[in-house]
């Protein structure tokens, strides 16, 4: 399951930077992506919620997802 939970940033940092140029419209908010920046940004995101959602099912912080 840590291993599932720690490849999920990874997979969607490849899928934000295949988005290249298209746009996401939401609620009538809308992004364009724009490679590598979008990519970062929720390559970012998707770990600070990995190591939230990590340390909230186990209450312990693995010394290499701090470093």
């Amino acid at each position: 399951m840590k291993q599932l939970a720690e490849f999920i940033p990874i997979a969607l940092f490849f899928i934000a930077y295949q988005l290249d140029g298209q746009s996401f419209s939401l609620a009538g908010w809308e992004y364009q992506f724009d490679g590598i920046f979008s990519a970062t940004a929720v390559l970012m995101a998707a770990t600070v919620l990995q190591v939230t959602v990590t340390y909230a099912m186990t209450r312990t912080l693995e010394k290499r997802l701090l470093w």
